[in-house]
């Protein structure tokens, strides 16, 4: 063999040796992808389940909020009531 022909031949390793790397380089790439894209269909399901409880959270918010309104207006009605009844029993008593 002639330098010339060694040369070319350590070329050729070298050059097989950079495929071999880079395609070690790609497959570990490709498998960090397919686990971001695992990643992302859990997060997407999570999203999904968190915008449901969101929505039925709401819902029992509104729903309390309804509920303290109906008792705001009783309270009302009722303290009006009292107050009227003690100003009754006020007159009774003076008189």
């Amino acid at each position: 063999m002639s330098g010339s022909e060694d040369t070319r031949l350590e070329a050729i390793e070298q050059a097989r040796t950079r495929l071999r790397r880079a395609g070690e380089r790609l497959t570990a790439a490709l498998t960090r992808l397919e686990g971001r894209s695992g990643l992302a269909s859990v997060l997407g399901g999570e999203n999904a389940a968190l915008r449901a409880e969101n929505a039925r959270l709401a819902e029992s918010l509104a729903a309390v909020r309804r509920e303290y309104e109906a008792l705001t207006k009783v309270t009302e009605t009722v303290s009006a009531r009292l107050d009227g009844t003690i100003t009754r029993l006020k007159g009774a008593v003076d008189g």
